[in-house]
This record gives structure tokens, sequence and C-alpha cells, in this order.
């Protein structure tokens, strides 16, 4: 149990501080599933690099989701300028402080997986 704690303590030590900046192997990603023992899905970069491995009763889910990562930020980044954009017009207020605010819940997540949280 003790070798577990201090596992956990290692991995809390190591996480990304919230104010450094990350850069991310560019897309597109890939999954391969590993039929062995147990079940495995793997995540691969463009090169055919091994990025990550996912494992447990939702692997292939989880796997699926970070691959979609790269294409998911990209568009979310095109999506939070059309809102810039639509959210400044100011012909209805109502409506732009709607947009404003989903705006700010997309440079939250981009800002997230950039690492570049304030």
């Amino acid at each position: 149990m003790a070798a577990k704690a201090k596992k956990q303590e290692a991995q809390t030590e190591t996480a990304i501080k919230p104010d450094t900046k990350t850069a991310h192997t560019p897309g597109p990603w890939t999954i391969r599933v590993a039929t062995a023992s147990i079940p495995t899905t793997h995540l691969i970069g463009p090169s055919g690099q091994h990025l990550a491995s996912f494992r447990g009763a939702n692997h292939a889910g989880n796997a699926a989701m970070a691959a979609a990562a790269p294409d998911l930020l990209a568009a979310l980044k095109d999506c939070s300028e059309i809102l810039f954009h639509l959210g400044t017009a100011g012909n209805r207020p109502s409506q732009d402080k709607a947009i404003d605010a989903v705006r700010e819940r997309a440079l939250a997540a981009i800002a997230k997986a950039t690492g570049s949280e304030a």
C-alpha cells in the first residue's frame, strides 16, 4: 500500500504546471488495438511513433477520443475565431452574451490543451 501511495505522489510531482506551455505531436493520430492477455489500444503518431497506451474497460473509446484531439483542437480554434466575430457584432446584446460565454469556454479548453492555463 505504501508503494502505491509513493507512486501516486511521484505522479503528482511530475504533473505539468498550469503556467507551462506544451507542444504536442501534430496529427493525424491513429489507434491500433493489440490483442494480448490484457486488451490494449495504442495511440500512434503520424510517423508511426507510439504516443500512449490505453487499458481497461473503456480503452478503445478513450484512445479514439485521444486520437481525435489534434483535430478537435484545430476545429475549436477555428470556432473560437468565428465566435469572436459573432459575439462582437453588437446587433443582439442578449445573444452576444451567450456567444461570448461559449467562446470563453472554448478558449479555456484551448488553454488547457496547450498548457497555457492561467
